[in-house]
C-alpha cells in the first residue's frame, strides 16, 4: 500500500489530502401497530460523500487562474477515487468545488475544497482475485477466501459439459452464507454461463440470458468460503470466479 492521491489517472497535487469519509446507512423503522415503539429494519449501506482538501499557490510559471482551471479540468466524469494505491472507490463524481481566497490575495493563494460522491459505499480491491476449479462430479467443492470485510460480488463462470444440446438444472450454493441460486433450461454442451451477481445478470457467451436463474444471486462472505456445485441434468466441467475484495 502506498499514498496515492488519484481521480481516474489523474493524481492530485501533493498539497492535497483526504479529510472526510463518513459511512452512513439507513435503519427503516416501522410503528409497532397498538402499541408504543417501532421496529427496526436491517442496515443498509448508502453512498459515500468523500472530502479532500488542499492548496493551491501562484508560481512565475503558472498563474493561480490557471492552476485552478486545470484542476476542475481533470475532474470531470465517473472515476475511480484512490487514497491508496490498492483500494479505489468506484464511479465517484466531483459534486462540490469551493475555493477560498485570502483577501486581497485571491490571485496569490486559495483554499480547495473537494467533495466527491458514489453510489457505491464500498472500496474496492485494484487486484482482481481469480480462482479457476475443474469439476469432475456433482457435489464438488470449491473453497474461495475474500480478503475483505465486506461481502464480495463475484463473477461466476461456468462451461456446459458435453456436445449439442444439453438440458442444464445446476445448483451453486454457498454454504458459508445459505445463499443459492439454479440455472435451469436448454443450453448446448460447451456454452459458457456467466452469473454476474454485481450486475444482477446471466449470460450466454455474450447474450442476455436470465431466464435461466432462479434464487439468490449468491455473495462471497469475508474471510473463507464453501461453495458447492451440484447438478441433476447435464454437467459442468469448469467453474471459474473472479472478484474484487470490498471493504466498508
Amino acid at each position: 500500500m502506498a499514498y496515492a492521491l488519484k481521480f481516474g489517472s489523474y493524481t492530485l497535487p501533493p498539497t492535497f489530502s483526504p479529510t472526510q469519509e463518513p459511512a452512513s446507512a439507513v435503519v427503516p423503522l416501522s410503528k409497532l401497530p397498538g402499541g408504543a415503539g417501532s421496529r427496526a429494519s436491517g442496515r443498509s449501506l448508502t453512498g459515500k460523500t468523500i472530502q479532500v482538501e488542499g492548496g493551491l499557490v501562484r508560481t512565475a510559471a503558472s498563474p493561480l487562474r490557471d492552476q485552478i482551471d486545470t484542476l476542475k479540468a481533470a475532474l470531470q466524469g465517473s472515476q475511480a477515487l484512490y487514497f491508496e494505491d490498492d483500494r479505489y472507490w468506484k464511479d465517484a463524481q466531483l459534486r462540490d468545488f469551493e475555493a477560498r481566497y485570502e483577501g486581497a490575495g485571491f490571485d496569490r493563494l486559495a483554499r480547495i475544497t473537494l467533495g466527491f460522491v458514489t453510489g457505491d459505499p464500498y472500496q474496492y480491491s485494484a487486484t482482481l482475485t481469480t480462482s479457476d476449479t475443474a469439476i469432475t462430479a456433482s457435489g464438488q467443492s470449491v473453497s474461495v477466501t475474500n480478503s475483505g470485510n465486506a461481502p464480495a460480488a463475484p463473477k461466476f463462470v461456468l462451461t456446459v459439459g458435453g456436445s449439442g444440446a444439453v438440458t442444464l438444472n445446476m445448483t451453486l450454493a454457498n454454504a458459508t452464507t445459505g445463499e443459492s441460486c439454479t440455472l435451469i433450461g436448454a443450453v448446448t454442451g460447451g456454452d459458457v454461463l456467466t452469473i454476474d451477481t454485481l450486475a444482477e445478470d446471466v449470460l450466454r457467451g455474450t447474450s442476455g440470458a436470465i431466464a435461466l436463474f432462479d434464487g439468490v444471486f449468491p455473495s462471497l462472505a469475508a474471510g473463507a468460503n464453501s461453495l458447492t456445485l451440484t447438478y441433476s441434468s447435464g454437467s459442468v466441467t469448469a467453474l471459474a470466479l473472479n472478484f474484487r475484495a470490498r471493504w466498508h
